[in-house]
């Protein structure tokens, strides 16, 4: 008889119901058919196959642990998004909610990791492919690929991701949001939706947050909808994105090759994302594409798109930003003597849309921040402010329990009327004040790079570009007051 096995508790179940297999067998051997020893060795064959799935499950898992040892993947909303990416048939749709799910926070280093072997190898891709367009043997050709492959199938087996093998990237996943950069702030206050289409239509309830619902009687038995003082109509209407393309570009020596690439990736990716965060984050807050009497609502900016030639090239021509909706006649605020109850008027330019702090942001210029809001009286000491004074802290993150955002291109030249002005004393600047969950950017094509070889002076030039919107639900005016702009700050 063979020698005995012992069997882990967790598996008698398993065992047994396997063990049922081998029931025409025990009647053989009850029947005197078989032997013990032949009947034992079929049972041993079967629990030690087992016990080796069982260690193949073990191994498994302390290879899943390595790969994710702070998180539930499955929990893991990159991952959740991920795995609904691969199930898209399109492959451009499947690219773009690939970016997209990079875009999503995780606590998982691989996933992290994945992400930056997909951009590097963008990069790389797009670079030797125009460097060496007659010998590049494509993407799978490239050392960077193995590298990715690696990362990739490891993920993949363990979030049960299908029709992998052909997911090369085409694009960048969004890195321009995480680069430590002061631009960038403004932006990411600011919710994002994915257009399908440009144009594209994104329907809206217009009634805002003064809207009420109406008490009904409970005693009523019938209610008729077309008498009832409680059948309100919402105001619907729709507010259309259309997506604007802006460009980043960087050149370098022709004489590259994949090493030299790689190892130039994240400057590449920082100076181009850094590009493109400047210029969305500039026109969200100076942008005006309508026009302010027949051109842009300051000056500099008329003056340099007339040197080029139409369409405009300055970035602050995509949209109508915050400073465009805020300085509406009946949402300004003269800034000329600067208090927090000054400040604090702006709020009550906002109405209904002012109320919870929560959902409004604070935007200053650094020169205005560290002049007037750190050094206020008002936060400055403790007796008044208390340990967070600025006297301490040296910052102020909050005024009125509404985050402050100090952004770069709050603009400090313009003139005492709020617009930059030709022929005038442009040294005046300016504050907003936002309810940031009336604005919206949507994202037509995220963060992508391409790259061209210039023959003339043998030199690699990498573009990068993306196409977005941005939009409030209703222009701000004295009903839909979104956004207040504080003007006439004196140098």
């Amino acid at each position: 008889m063979a020698d005995e096995i012992k069997i882990p508790v967790e598996f008698l179940t398993e065992t047994k119901q396997a063990m049922g297999q081998l029931k025409s067998e025990l009647d053989a051997l009850k029947k005197g058919q078989i032997t013990d020893e032949a009947f034992m060795a079929k049972g041993t064959q079967l629990v030690e196959t087992m016990l080796a799935e069982h260690d193949k499950k073990t191994v498994a898992e302390a290879e899943r642990r390595a790969i994710f040892p702070t998180a539930n993947i499955d929990g893991d909303p990159r991952a959740f998004a991920l795995k609904a990416a691969f199930m898209e048939r399109n492959s451009e749709d499947r690219m773009a909610k690939i970016s997209q799910a990079f875009k999503m926070p995780t606590d998982v280093k691989a996933l992290e990791q994945i992400k930056e072997a997909h951009d590097n190898l963008a990069i790389v891709h797009a670079g030797i492919a125009a460097r060496y367009p007659g010998s590049y043997r494509g993407v799978e050709s490239l050392r960077a690929y193995q590298r990715f492959v690696e990362l990739r199938d490891r993920v993949s087996k363990y979030m049960d991701l299908t029709d992998t093998a052909n997911w090369v990237p085409t694009g960048e996943s969004a890195m321009l949001l995480e680069v430590p950069d002061l631009t960038g702030a403004v932006e990411n206050l600011f919710e994002h939706v994915t257009m399908p289409t440009s144009p594209y239509n994104y329907p809206v309830k217009l009634n805002g947050p003064t809207s009420l619902g109406y008490h009904v009687d409970e005693a009523t038995a019938h209610v008729n909808p077309t008498t009832d003082p409680g059948a309100q109509a919402l105001t619907d209407g729709l507010f259309t994105w259309t997506a604007r393309k802006v460009r980043g570009r960087c050149v370098m020596s022709g004489e590259i090759n994949e090493d030299a690439i790689i190892a130039m990736v994240p400057a590449i990716k920082q100076e181009l994302a850094q590009v493109t965060a400047r210029s969305v984050e500039t026109c969200d807050i100076n942008g005006d594409r309508t026009g302010y009497a027949g051109t842009h609502m300051d000056y500099d900016v008329s003056v340099l798109d007339a040197a080029l030639t139409a369409p405009n090239h300055d970035p602050r021509v995509m949209w109508d930003g915050l400073r465009h909706g805020g300085m509406h006649a009946s949402l300004y605020v003269a800034l000329t003597t600067w208090a927090l109850a000054t400040l604090r008027s702006m709020r009550g330019k906002l109405g209904a849309y002012g109320v919870n702090p929560l959902e409004l942001a604070w935007l200053f210029t650094i020169k205005d921040y560290l002049r007037y809001i750190v050094t206020n009286d008002d936060v400055r000491t403790q007796n008044v402010y208390g340990p967070r004074a600025t006297v301490f802290t040296g910052q102020l993150e909050q005024l009125d329990g509404s985050p402050i955002i100090v952004s770069p291109h709050m603009p400090t030249n313009l003139h005492t009327t709020g617009y930059n002005v030709t022929g005038q004393a442009n040294t005046a600047g300016c504050a907003l004040l936002v309810n940031k969950k009336y604005w919206k950017h949507g994202d037509r094509r995220l963060f992508t790079i391409e790259a061209e070889r210039i023959l003339d002076s043998d030199q690699l030039k990498f573009v990068s570009f993306r196409r977005l919107d941005f939009q409030p639900f209703q222009a701000p005016d004295g009903t839909y007051s979104s956004v207040s702009c504080g003007y006439n700050i004196v140098a």
